[in-house]
Formats: structure tokens, C-alpha cells, sequence
């Protein structure tokens, strides 16, 4: 995980990484109890068990709102709620995983959205952060990474829209 500019959100700190297959989430430390995360991916390029299992797993290390990005993004959201159902996460992590999809915005607007309107459960606000994460796609990892290194043409270019 690499810290993003502290400019870029006023609630949370953020983070970014890359990743180059869906099962390498897995292996991520996330640096606080809990997380926003945006995920830009190839959501058709994982099986639906697959996904489940990731979304599972990711959960249970406090995802606690997904903002999910790219191509069948709509899948990812609702494997997220999948999983969330039958682990019975809000019961038992103690917190409730939203999910969301922006498949008719542009990557900046899904980020804008994840770290502007993506909130946590009141009680683990303050030990939240936002990750903004790619899988495999190189274009999208440099998108990011121009986002988290230039917050300012960043808002202006969101807002400027």
C-alpha cells in the first residue's frame, strides 16, 4: 500500500495499490480495521464463486463499503452482498458492508464517490480509510496513481465536469 496525498480526502487517509489478479487481494494488509475500498477490475474475468470468496475474505479483514469499477462491475456489487449474506458479516464483524457500482462513470468519478459520499458505520469512522486498488489493468493503476499524486488537478477536473 502506498499514502496517498493527504489532500485528496478531508474524513479518511487514502491508500492505492495494484494488484495483478483478483486472488492477490487476499494477501493485502490494509492499514487500518476497517476500509472503503474502490476496486477498478475486469469483474468478468473471476468466476462468481470465485469473487465470492475474495469478497469473503476481504470482509472479514473490515471492508466495510466496496465501491466497485470497470467491466461487470454491477457482478462485483452483488457478489459483495453475497458474501456479506451468507457469512452473516454485520453480525459477525459488528459492522454493515455497503457496496455500490459505477459502471456509467468515468474511474475519477468512482473515486470521487468513494472518497466524498462512501461512509462507514458511525461506530468505526474513526479507525477507516479509503483504498483505491486496480486488478491487472496497467491504465487504470497509472489513472489512480495520477489521482493520488496530483489531488488538486484531480477535484478540478471532477468538478470541472
Amino acid at each position: 500500500m502506498i499514502t496517498a496525498s493527504k489532500d485528496l480526502s478531508t474524513a479518511f487517509a487514502v491508500y492505492r495499490c495494484h494488484v495483478d489478479r483478483f486472488e492477490d487481494l487476499k494477501e493485502l494488509t490494509f492499514p487500518t480495521p476497517y476500509f472503503i475500498l474502490f476496486l477498478a477490475a475486469d469483474y468478468h474475468s473471476i468466476d462468481q464463486e470465485e469473487m465470492v470468496g475474495i469478497a469473503t475474505d476481504l470482509v472479514s479483514k473490515g471492508n466495510a463499503y466496496l465501491c466497485a469499477w470497470g467491466d461487470g462491475c454491477s457482478n462485483g456489487d452483488t457478489n459483495w452482498d453475497i458474501a456479506c449474506v451468507e457469512s452473516e458479516s454485520e453480525k459477525k464483524y459488528g459492522f454493515f458492508t455497503m457496496t455500490t457500482w459505477h459502471e456509467d462513470e468515468s474511474l475519477e468519478e468512482g473515486v470521487w464517490y468513494a472518497l466524498n459520499c462512501a461512509y462507514p458505520d458511525d461506530h468505526i469512522w474513526k479507525s477507516t480509510s479509503v483504498v483505491l486498488a486496480s486488478v491487472e489493468n496497467k491504465e487504470w493503476k497509472r489513472a489512480i496513481d495520477r489521482i493520488c499524486e496530483n489531488p488538486s488537478e484531480f477535484k478540478l477536473g471532477v468538478l470541472g465536469e
